[in-house]
């Protein structure tokens, strides 16, 4: 069976955050890692900062990367959420942090994380183009269907969660047009 480009793609997107061009908003970056996995990409982001704090480069990106190992380490980056939205120093910068703290929570399930990926999409809506925007809008509509816990379920990929998310909206969307007297029913 031959590999998927998108999921190789997909699965290689929180490396993208090492790189020094701005990360791409229509991207997904919560592709769930392994303990082992998380660690090493840690420590290549914790001495990438520590090199551009040296060359003056941005290293926002690099905190973002941060954030993201350490939630697939232990679940939680609260902390490192709060600490990186003080100090986002422009739309791009708020926008990726947002849209990666979303995903994250999404693909645990966990509540707040259409909070987190609809502030993130208005954040960026004006720094996508037109078919990452509706593309970026319509992945979140979808996930805008899954169901929120306070307590993660376990991690999944987007194409999990996107095929988990029609499942139910398709569920839903049949219920709605069974209810008799519905303005969507033709028959009662």
């Amino acid at each position: 069976m031959q590999p998927d480009p998108q999921q190789f793609v997909m699965a290689m997107a929180p490396t993208v955050l090492r790189d020094r061009a701005p990360a791409g908003l229509a991207g997904w970056y919560a592709t769930p890692l392994a303990a082992h996995a998380a660690s090493d990409l840690l420590e290549l982001a914790q001495a990438d900062i520590l090199h551009r704090l040296r060359d003056g480069g941005d290293y926002h990106q690099l905190h973002v990367l941060v954030l993201l190992c350490r939630f697939w380490l232990d679940r939680d980056g609260q902390a490192e959420y709060r600490e990186l939205a003080e100090h986002c120093a422009d739309g791009h910068a708020r926008a990726l942090l947002e849209l990666v703290y979303g995903q994250l929570l999404a693909s645990c399930k966990l509540a707040g994380a259409a909070r987190h990926l609809a502030q993130g999409f208005r954040q960026a809506a004006g720094l996508l183009c037109n078919s990452d925007y509706f593309h970026v809008m319509h992945r979140h509509e979808l996930l805008d269907y899954l169901p929120l816990a306070e307590c993660p379920a376990p991690a999944l990929d987007l194409p999990e969660l996107l095929a988990e998310a029609a499942v139910i909206r398709r569920l839903q969307d049949r219920a709605v047009r069974r209810v008799p007297g519905s303005r969507l029913d033709t028959l009662g």
